[in-house]
């Protein structure tokens, strides 16, 4: 199977959409996300909207639209919708005053990332407000699949963030605000990771109620595992050695006069 059809699949199983429901930190992240939005913005684009936990939000206060390829996802948005990919964009420039891309850039594999950076650019919107994970270490949710042994990150995150490299995306942008927010994390030392990962045998415990798809063989069963002495000194390594950081970064652009 193609692996662009591999990478959708994981994004059609409609149990996660249900089970990602509205939390008191969404609500932080929403609050967040309106006090960025400038002044005289009316109209929004929320590009990877998901099931619209923010989207629907949103939609008090702006006539806004939310996208994405997802259908399962879309039946839980209650704002207008269009199914579509951020990688060929279905509408003409200029059409919205903002566009809202929240947890959608590290989701993406590398050739529909360089397309999606392009896209958001052809729209020649005003305001860009762009929500990603904060410095992420995105081999801490990884999984080995026990079927064909994959390694692969369990939310398909494919790239880390930091305020520079985002910001060297959008050629054209200049950087009118930046914030950090969200809960504490903690990014994990590579080589303490390893270690707990591969001789430890502890790898990204799947939360209950969330469906994990192996990028490669499709199985959907991983089997949570005990903790063996070797991950809980790794894990108290961690702790001792490892400072909490916020984990989302939010960054409000302006197309440069």
């Amino acid at each position: 199977m193609d692996t662009g059809i591999k990478e959708r699949l994981f994004y059609e199983i409609e149990d996660n959409w249900e089970n990602f429901t509205r939390t008191p930190i969404i609500d932080q992240k929403v609050h967040t996300i309106s006090e960025m939005i400038p002044p005289g913005v009316q109209s929004l684009l929320d590009i990877g909207c998901g099931n619209g936990l923010i989207t629907n939000c949103l939609a008090d206060s702006f006539k806004i639209t939310g996208l994405d390829w997802s259908l399962p996802a879309l039946r839980y948005v209650s704002a207008s919708t269009i199914c579509g990919s951020v990688t060929s964009l279905p509408m003409k420039p200029g059409r919205f005053d903002m566009i809202l891309c929240s947890e959608l850039l590290e989701h993406l594999v590398d050739e529909d990332f360089k397309a999606a950076i392009e896209e958001i650019r052809r729209l020649d919107i005003r305001y860009l407000l762009v929500s990603v994970p904060n410095n992420e270490n995105t081999h801490i949710n990884e999984l080995i699949c026990p079927v064909c042994q994959e390694i692969f990150n369990a939310s398909h995150h494919y790239r880390g963030f930091t305020l520079e490299n985002l910001s060297s995306c959008f050629r054209g942008y200049q950087l009118r605000e930046s914030r950090v927010g969200g809960p504490g994390v903690r990014s994990y030392p590579m080589p303490l990771l390893r270690l707990r990962q591969r001789l430890g045998r502890r790898w990204f415990q799947v939360p209950t109620g969330r469906t994990v798809i192996c990028p490669k063989c499709e199985n959907k069963a991983f089997p949570r595992s005990h903790r063996t002495p070797l991950s809980f000194i790794c894990d108290g390594l961690n702790r001792l050695i490892s400072r909490r950081h916020p984990y989302w970064l939010y960054a409000l652009y302006e197309i440069a006069p």
